[in-house]
């Protein structure tokens, strides 16, 4: 099966995954299509295998395969395949470890774009918080994602700035936030869209809890962040927000595709 323009739905084959069959559907995905439902085997070190849970629902008239007791290899080989993949938030079993095992595989790349399920049935979204890191060579794919998977929501564009180490208050200097904020108009015309469209934050904070502040008070039920970027700096950037806003976000959160190395 040709699997190019398909959506990849994967599992540890023990939670519900009827919740993202339907969220791919809401999205307008080509789930209609068909698509991968893949099963990952349990780690060889778990004490209890899974039972065999009965396969969902699937869109009528899609092309569908299932493929059982995958590996991670495998999983990386399918979404390279597949331009869209969709999971399950998954706890991690020690709350010190943040994010499972596959999860953390599931943010590797190379991967096209990445939507974990927090909140079943929140798709189609109405309130949108899109996290921008303004050194990212292609900032703007994130609107341009935000746009595409939630065309009516409302749009709250944020970026953080870093913190003044001798400002008692943490304001930002006036001068380097309209800074931030005239580049995130930039960013929005970049995009195809008027800066009205949009509110927009900068603020001088600690990434993650900026944006788990700012997704809860705003009552978000879509998180866009960026992928990986070649720089390590950036990719240092990333490795410190990604893992704590996965793990303590409350809405559903949509990774953009890596950048090429």
């Amino acid at each position: 099966m040709d699997s190019t323009n398909r959506v990849l739905i994967v599992s540890d084959g023990v939670a519900d995954e009827q919740p993202l069959i339907d969220a791919a559907v809401a999205l307008g995905t080509p789930a209609s299509a068909g698509g991968t439902l893949l099963r990952i085997a349990p780690p060889a070190w778990s004490p209890l295998a899974p039972l065999p849970r009965p396969l969902p629902r699937f869109p009528t008239g899609g092309d569908w395969q299932v493929l059982a007791d995958a590996s991670l290899a495998e999983l990386d080989i399918q979404r390279q395949r597949h331009p869209l993949t969709l999971a399950a938030h998954q706890p991690a079993p020690w709350p010190r470890e943040g994010l499972t095992a596959l999860t953390r595989q599931l943010l590797t790349p190379p991967h096209g774009t990445l939507l974990i399920v927090r909140r079943p049935g929140a798709a189609p979204y109405r309130r949108v918080l899109v996290a921008i890191e303004l050194s990212a060579d292609r900032a703007a794919d994130c609107l341009q994602l935000a746009r595409r998977f939630a065309p009516a929501a409302e749009l709250t564009v944020l970026h953080a700035l870093p913190r003044q180490p001798d400002a008692a208050d943490q304001a930002c200097p006036p001068d380097q936030r309209e800074a931030a904020l005239d580049r995130l108009d930039a960013l929005l015309d970049q995009a195809g869209l008027s800066p009205r469209q949009a509110f927009k934050i900068a603020e001088c904070a600690h990434a993650p809890e900026l944006i788990l502040d700012k997704e809860r008070e705003l009552l978000a039920d879509l998180l866009v962040i960026g992928g990986r970027t070649p720089s390590a700096l950036r990719r240092l950037f990333y490795r410190g927000v990604m893992p704590q806003v996965l793990a303590q976000a409350g809405c559903d959160v949509l990774i953009a595709p890596a950048q090429p190395r």
